[in-house]
């Protein structure tokens, strides 16, 4: 409001009118119309709607199994690359089986000619049973032949593990992918050699389900571990 001071040499009505105007004036510029604000109405209803929560967190796999040779050799092949998405059973690596496969035959040799001996020497201690039932024998030379009998049987069974053991050997020059996943980088190439005590030559993550953490409920990281999952 501005108010003015006039001499009053006009008299007292020009002062009343200078001031009233000057109030008339500051009244127009309080009392103007407040802007209009757009309203929308909507009817209310019940229904799921999308609910995200922005937060730090880290996403990790269910099952993450780190591959090791369970033999030592030199790597021939690999057959698969950083980042590969591969299917349980599937071969990874291949070691050389040479040594794997001698030693194979080696171990089957030796329990054929374990078998053939304890097939005749279980021959043996029978015709010796025979002959102790009626005295042709002494009941101590029955006794010797079951004992070699017995003892080649041993030898049978000690050559079938380690035959077993030959062979699993050998299963295991070719390294397969235990579990469905991606794959993560390779610690081994081709043409070096692997030991069951070094590091891991590759790590197996499984694709889905996903777990998060964060500092998120556990009922609101499950939707987002699902659409993780689905990607």
């Amino acid at each position: 409001m501005r108010i003015e001071i006039v001499p009053f040499r006009l008299g007292m009505p020009s002062a009343v009118i200078v001031l009233v105007a000057g109030l008339s004036a500051c009244g127009s510029q309080r009392g103007g119309a407040a802007p209009k604000v757009p309203v929308s109405v909507a009817r209310v209803e019940r229904r799921s709607v999308p609910y995200e929560l922005g937060a730090n967190g880290t996403v990790e796999p269910l099952r993450s199994v780190d591959v090791r040779p369970q033999v030592n050799g030199t790597i021939l092949r690999v057959h698969f690359a950083e980042g590969d998405e591969v299917t349980a059973g599937q071969v990874l690596f291949e070691i050389d089986p040479r040594p794997y496969s001698a030693a194979l035959q080696q171990a089957e040799g030796k329990l054929l000619g374990d078998l053939t001996q304890a097939a005749s020497a279980a021959r043996e201690a029978a015709r010796y049973r025979q002959l102790a039932a009626t005295n042709t024998v002494t009941q101590e030379d029955y006794e010797q032949k079951q004992a070699t009998a017995d003892a080649t049987a041993g030898m049978v069974r000690s050559d079938s593990a380690a035959a077993a053991i030959a062979r699993l050997n050998l299963e295991y020059a070719t390294v397969r992918a235990p579990i469905a996943g991606r794959t993560d980088a390779s610690c081994s190439t081709k043409a070096t050699s692997c030991a069951p005590a070094v590091m891991p030559s590759c790590r197996s993550s499984s694709c889905g389900p996903f777990w998060s953490g964060s500092p998120s409920p556990p009922s609101i990281c499950e939707p987002c571990a699902g659409g993780l999952a689905r990607r």
